[in-house]
């Protein structure tokens, strides 16, 4: 090729290294460590058979089910790394006895990887996440109220009954007016009280408090739509019979946060169960 004075190419001296062009680094997206569940089947018993069909089921009636909470899109620096240090926070190794009302509270609840023995009292989650399709069955029987669930054994006030498990997700991930606004529960608002709790929290190494204190004055989702449990369907009632708790499992980063439901009155085998949204 033929370089002219006019031409708009311009010259490098021999010595010059050529230039290498350098992408932008794109942000990581997090890797959820999927731990699958159970699958509940869905019975529809509406009028109109044809919509009973599972072609005709709405697209929010399908997911994989976990039972741990993954990480999602949209989560500020200060939740990732607060998670990341969580994880690497020493767990329990004694037994805690359980005070009658401290399932209304912001509280620590043993998770799997606790050393503490069999007397410990605070294991009271770890079958929440098993025998799903021995304890409830999800159907629908009218098309406007959608899928509900329902107890298969009789339910003790007080009890654990569920979790609620999904992606946990920075606001921004919850298009307004979309299904995931709909279906996702608040996990964190800038809350204080979980501040107040950490301060309290006997057990916390003092250098975490800082940055975990951070992550909690953000606002973080746990959105079910793609990954989630059982606890996406449970109906809204203004007299509900589950009441909605925030509970830290063997650590106390968000990533050690679960949303749970408490029977707040003994339900019945059969019984439809539900929460005030709210």
């Amino acid at each position: 090729m033929a370089i002219t004075r006019n031409s708009k190419m311009k010259l490098r001296p021999r010595n010059q290294p050529p230039r290498v062009s350098r992408a932008k680094p794109m942000k990581k997206k997090a890797i959820p460590t999927i731990v699958t569940g159970e699958t509940l089947p869905l019975f529809s018993r509406l009028k109109d058979f044809g919509k009973n069909l599972l072609c005709n089921f709405p697209g929010t009636a399908f997911f994989t089910s976990i039972v741990v909470n993954v990480l999602g899109a949209y989560l500020s620096k200060a939740v990732t790394e607060a998670i990341k240090l969580g994880n690497q926070n020493p767990l329990r190794k004694k037994a805690v006895k359980l005070d009658e009302n401290q399932y209304w509270r912001i509280q620590f609840c043993c998770g799997p990887k606790c050393q503490c023995s069999s007397e410990c009292s605070l294991k009271g989650l770890d079958e929440i996440d098993k025998d799903h399709n021995k304890k409830f069955e999800v159907y629908r029987e009218e098309e406007k109220m959608g899928f509900c669930v329902s107890t298969k054994k009789y339910i003790a006030k007080g009890t654990p009954v569920m979790s609620f498990n999904g992606e946990i997700v920075g606001k921004r991930a919850l298009e307004k007016g979309s299904d995931a606004e709909q279906y996702s529960l608040k996990l964190i608002d800038q809350d204080q009280a979980l501040i107040e709790f950490l301060k309290t929290a006997n057990f916390l190494a003092k250098n975490l408090l800082r940055p975990l204190a951070t992550a909690f004055d953000r606002v973080v989702f746990i959105n079910p739509l793609k990954y989630g449990n059982v606890g996406r369907f449970l109906s809204h009632s203004c007299r509900p019979n589950l009441e909605m708790m925030r509970i830290f499992q063997g650590g106390v980063s968000p990533g050690h946060m679960r949303i749970v439901f408490i029977a707040n009155c003994n339900i019945k085998a059969g019984e439809n169960l539900s929460f005030d949204y709210g």
